[in-house]
């Protein structure tokens, strides 16, 4: 991997933080981002879904909430047919 060094005027940097912090991302990963989708213009659908699905797992990460099976229905709730009536 490449490491760049980037020199830009604090309020540019302010604006993109501020667009960062709100999508719960850092600076870096949002160029990164920025960077892959200039340079794979031709970006399958299955690689699109695959980053909104990392995005979307790192939002949660970051929110504290995870998918985990204690959150699920217990067996006799998901089949109870009474409580849909």
């Amino acid at each position: 991997m490449k490491q760049l060094t980037l020199n830009i005027d604090d309020a540019a940097f302010q604006s993109a933080e501020s667009v960062a912090r709100q999508s719960g991302q850092s600076v870096a990963s949002l160029l990164l981002g920025w960077l892959k989708r200039v340079s794979s213009s031709a970006e399958t659908e299955f690689d699109r879904l695959l980053r909104e699905e990392e995005a979307l797992r790192e939002k949660l990460l970051q929110s504290g909430r995870q998918f985990a099976a204690s959150s699920r229905l217990p067996r006799d709730e998901l089949h109870d047919r009474h409580a849909l009536r």
